[in-house]
């Protein structure tokens, strides 16, 4: 599913990539929504770049403590500095 070395372990890390898809540094088209899921196969977490289809255009993996800590980041947007 993701990159295995590319497993986002942080807050800080979280809300970079948010960032980044959103500004359309990642090159994806319509992007319509980010969510935080489990994989049904193992288990892991991981934070999902959906299209406006609800189908799935990108992953990276997540942490646990950013899967439980990171909800309300991943809902309601970054923090604007």
């Amino acid at each position: 599913m993701g990159n295995e070395t590319e497993i986002i372990t942080n807050l800080e890390a979280l809300e970079s990539f948010l960032i980044l898809v959103e500004s359309g540094g990642l090159g994806l088209s319509n992007v319509s929504g980010l969510a935080l899921a489990t994989n049904n196969k193992d288990g892991r977490r991981f934070v999902a770049v959906l299209d406006d289809k609800h189908q799935l255009l990108l992953t990276r993996w997540v942490t646990e403590e950013v899967f439980q800590t990171g909800q309300d980041l991943v809902r309601n947007g970054y923090r604007k500095h």
